[in-house]
């Protein structure tokens, strides 16, 4: 079995506590979709799912530590609130439905992940690191 989502360089945002986080996120999406595969008992599913977003609100909280201080700092806020709702919303589905699709959820999980990497993170601590709001560190 190949892991749902595979760390590249292209997702480092040059904070080793941030890229850290991140790349710990991408080995619990793999844990997840790795239990979905082997057939790990539907009453296990949903608290290995609710380990990994717990990891998703920590890392938005330390993440926005850093970030409080770029000019788009709300709308980052904003696409992690968002993201939080939704994700709060997967965790009580997931308790209760018991055709809760466990393999789609990381899925989507792993393709937003990459996508707010890319498209968010890496700019913004970039921005901030070239005007050295925040200091790299390895």
């Amino acid at each position: 079995m190949s892991d749902i989502i595979e760390w590249k360089d292209d997702y480092l945002v040059g904070l080793g506590e941030t890229d850290s986080q991140h790349k710990r996120i991408f080995q619990l999406l793999n844990r997840l979709a790795a239990a979905v595969d082997a057939g790990k008992n539907r009453r296990d599913l949903p608290y290995i799912l609710s380990d990994v977003l717990n990891h998703f609100r920590y890392h938005f909280t330390s993440e926005e530590v850093y970030l409080k201080d770029h000019p788009d700092y709300d709308v980052h806020h904003q696409l992690h609130c968002d993201f939080t709702e939704k994700a709060r919303k997967y965790e009580e589905q997931s308790k209760t439905d018991e055709k809760f699709n466990f393999k789609e959820t990381s899925n989507l999980l792993a393709d937003w992940l990459k996508d707010h990497i890319l498209r968010y993170d890496v700019k913004y601590f970039q921005d901030l690191l070239e005007k050295t709001v925040i200091e790299s560190i390895d």
